[in-house]
């Protein structure tokens, strides 16, 4: 229990900031000095940063965290700053070489992932997806061979790349091989749809067709897996053993599962054929054409006797009859013109309904397939509208997507077709938003909310908002340290000796690639058929909206 005496005392000692500053104010203090120092050390390192430049490690972890955001520039950026400062980091090259894979740099991509095995040779993940990118985009079969026998040496209960490696001996027609390597997956893994449906079609390339049929129809089983491409396979299947009704089923599913695709269409309609019903055939082969598949046309000429024609309407699709024929006409001569004079290709699609599927996934693969755009280029746009969902999604090529953002693909949504729409002006709301588009694409306009830089802490906002933040760090940690000296320079009481520990922050990446092939449904072959545009690229940048 304190006297009354020493509670005065307490009460009459200056506070520690205040009597530090009597300390600074004393010529002869011995903690003068000190004080100065701590004022000094604070200053440094609160503007260390833009004195010293970032460590390796926060950059790797700034790269990280853009990577995980989606910003793939940022992130090559940031790990470029990484690996100029700690070269001989492998996960650095392996996380760079996944956002490389994203930006479809696949050759820069497998560049990074050969030096991060060159210097971390017992890193599957890396293996692994340098083998899906020489498989999928470099069409290096052997190469991509040679990295799944890597990363199964490494990891020898991986099913996953015992079915990408059946699908690599696929596509170089060693087809007992790949079924060897599929049942090696389902050994592993026996609830693996993907490797069965995989057997099921180098079966039916062994012309093995009861045994591919029997594969496909487990893969289908309890409605677990729903692939266009092995749906399409199992009608072959059937149509193979004289089940021709059966496969026109099968056909029509995939061609309901990928409406994008006119191979399924082309299908359907060889069995309608097939089965006398010729009016249809023909119905569905000028559909097929329509999206593209050339081979159709070659049908359309023997079959249906040349009366039909490849569609006049390239850049304007309308399924869903929303436009007149001569609204449809002014806006193709509008988008073919541009065009011309650019190169740059904006086509619009009209459905009538998505049938449940999903809209993002839909247009990405929908702009891809019909390769709206230039090849090299990726310059493509498309608007696409569902009519009895009401729905609409802008779709930016790769190379559109610096100039028209996913904030821009909304406000043209917003501003120009909902309202349009809402007031059943369909026509007048594509052509106003195609003007918009055209001037967006040329510089001259930009939507009023963008112009604005809300939020962009550019020019002299961002220098006084960061000098600010400079203030208050300098001010808080200069108040804190006085005081802790303060307590230390009162000469009462006791004092405990405190500790300083840096805990040390660490960066390490998982184990596993932050992206996985295992649920692809990648078929061991591709078609060549290809529609009137240019070949560009799409990776789901844009925006949707309603009506």
């Amino acid at each position: 229990m304190k006297s009354r005496r020493e509670i005065k005392n307490i009460k009459n000692r200056p506070l520690p900031i205040v009597q530090n500053i009597q300390v600074m104010k004393n010529k002869n203090s011995p903690y003068k000095p000190i004080l100065f120092c701590t004022w000094f050390v604070v200053f440094v390192l609160a503007i260390s940063p833009n004195i010293f430049g970032q460590s390796f490690m926060e950059y790797a972890q700034s790269g990280k965290r853009k990577y995980e955001k989606q910003d793939y520039k940022g992130a090559v950026a940031d790990y470029d700053q990484a690996i100029k400062l700690s070269p001989q980091v492998a996960e650095l090259y392996y996380r760079r070489g996944l956002a490389k894979y994203y930006l479809k740099d696949f050759q820069g991509a497998v560049v990074d992932y050969t030096q991060s095995i060159s210097l971390n040779p017992n890193n599957p993940d890396a293996y692994f997806d340098r083998a899906y990118t020489k498989y999928n985009y470099l069409n290096d079969y052997e190469g991509a061979l040679a990295d799944y026998t890597q990363v199964i040496a490494q990891n020898p209960g991986y099913a996953t790349a015992y079915n990408n490696r059946g699908l690599t001996k696929t596509n170089l027609k060693d087809y007992q091989g790949a079924i060897a390597d599929y049942n090696l997956a389902l050994q592993l893994q026996p609830d693996f749809p993907i490797a069965l449906s995989n057997r099921g079609l180098a079966k039916y390339e062994l012309k093995d067709y009861q045994g591919a049929l029997d594969d496909l129809n487990a893969a289908f089983q309890g409605e677990k897996y729903n692939n266009a491409w092995a749906m399409n396979y199992r009608g072959l299947a059937k149509f193979q053993i004289g089940k021709t009704a059966e496969a026109l089923q099968d056909f029509e599913k995939a061609a309901a599962l990928d409406s994008t695709y006119g191979l399924y269409r082309y299908n359907i309609a060889y069995m309608k054929n097939e089965l006398g019903d010729k009016q249809s055939a023909c119905a569905e082969w000028q559909t097929a054409l329509n999206l593209g598949y050339q081979d159709a046309q070659k049908k359309i000429t023997e079959v249906c006797g040349g009366v039909l024609a490849a569609s006049n309407y390239l850049y304007v699709r309308d399924e869903a009859n929303m436009l007149s024929e001569s609204e449809k006409q002014l806006l193709e001569n509008k988008l073919k013109q541009y065009d011309d004079s650019t190169s740059t290709q904006i086509a619009i699609v009209i459905q009538t309904s998505l049938n449940g599927q999903n809209m993002e996934s839909y247009t990405v693969q929908l702009a891809q397939t019909l390769g709206i755009g230039q090849k090299g280029k990726d310059n493509g746009l498309l608007i696409f509208v569902s009519k009895d969902d009401r729905k609409i999604r802008i779709e930016v090529g790769y190379g559109l997507e610096g100039v028209i953002t996913d904030l821009e693909s909304k406000y043209l949504i917003e501003n120009y077709l909902t309202p349009y729409f809402k007031q059943q002006q369909f026509h007048k709301g594509f052509d106003q938003t195609i003007d918009a588009i055209i001037k967006l694409l040329s510089g001259e306009f930009k939507p009023d909310d963008i112009r604005q830089g809300k939020g962009t802490g550019t020019g002299w906002a961002g220098f006084w908002n960061t000098l600010w933040n400079i203030l208050i760090i300098l001010f808080a940690g200069g108040f804190i340290l006085i005081v802790i000296i303060g307590i230390f320079s009162g000469g009462r009481g006791s004092g405990g000796g405190g500790t300083y520990s840096s805990s040390g922050s660490s960066w390490s990446s998982s184990s596993s690639s932050s992206w996985s092939s295992s649920s692809s449904s990648s078929s061991s072959w591709s078609s060549g058929g290809s529609s009137s545009f240019g070949g560009g690229s799409f990776g789901g940048g844009g925006a949707s909206g309603s009506w």
